[in-house]
């Protein structure tokens, strides 16, 4: 058994990178007019870097953290001479880095891998102690509209010339997601998330000293929606707002 992106860290900017390109849209169309060569940003689960390396080259200076080593060496390779960017093996629950930073970005579904409200809580408290007051905290969830509509599906990938199965189960008992990547040469990778809305997230967040400034259901702003499947929280540490 392998462990989460051991081996789909090799394939995953192909299939997956999209996602990062949309953020980094986010970030410059919400944050449009400020200069951020002096600004610190954290890109937590930062996956292989894409992200992080789309916001270094806005000017901000980048640190990103993911508990996979796999990842990390993908992320490292992009790392440019001319950019201030940096990358360290770090569990998000577990996070240890020194602050403060102007923004902390958490994205694609990353918060969902925390399996309790408890390790949400200690989460956002280590995401706080290291944000500058009225800092803004950037973030996505899945909701359980999410996995009860479409996390039962099955689906052959091909990607950099490696063919896998990915399978989708969703225990609505335990409110758990499961994600199977089965490879042709008999390896496995699962994935465990688990769902997030607004009645889980605001009491924590609002413990944490966050308030929300804004939220949407998508990656091209869309307005938020009971129900909705994905939702992106825009948020800032409580100070002088």
């Amino acid at each position: 058994m392998l462990n989460p992106y051991q081996k789909l860290s090799q394939i995953y900017d192909e299939g997956w990178s999209f996602f990062a390109d949309s953020y980094s849209g986010l970030v410059r169309e919400l944050f449009s007019g400020g200069c951020f060569h002096h600004c610190r940003a954290l890109d937590i689960a930062c996956g292989t870097g894409t992200l992080a390396l789309k916001l270094a080259r806005q000017g901000f200076s980048v640190v990103g953290v993911d508990s996979s080593p796999e990842m990390i060496a993908v992320a490292q390779a992009k790392v440019k001479p001319e950019l201030s960017l940096c990358f360290e093996v770090q569990n998000m629950e577990e996070l240890d880095v020194k602050g403060p930073f102007d923004l902390i970005l958490c994205t694609f579904d990353s918060l969902n891998y925390l399996l309790s409200e408890k390790d949400v809580a200690q989460f956002l408290d280590r995401v706080s102690s290291v944000l500058k007051l009225s800092g803004f905290f950037m973030f996505d969830s899945v909701t359980e509209a999410m996995y009860r509509n479409k996390h039962y599906k099955e689906r052959s990938w091909e990607l950099g010339g490696t063919r896998f199965l990915q399978k989708l189960s969703y225990n609505s008992r335990r409110k758990i997601a499961i994600t199977r990547f089965q490879f042709e040469d008999g390896e496995e990778e699962i994935h465990l998330q688990k769902p997030y809305g607004l009645r889980e997230l605001i009491p924590l967040l609002h413990n944490a000293g966050f308030v929300i400034c804004d939220k949407f259901s998508g990656l091209k702003g869309e307005a938020y929606q009971p129900g909705s499947e994905r939702l992106i929280y825009i948020t800032r540490k409580k100070g002088n707002l």
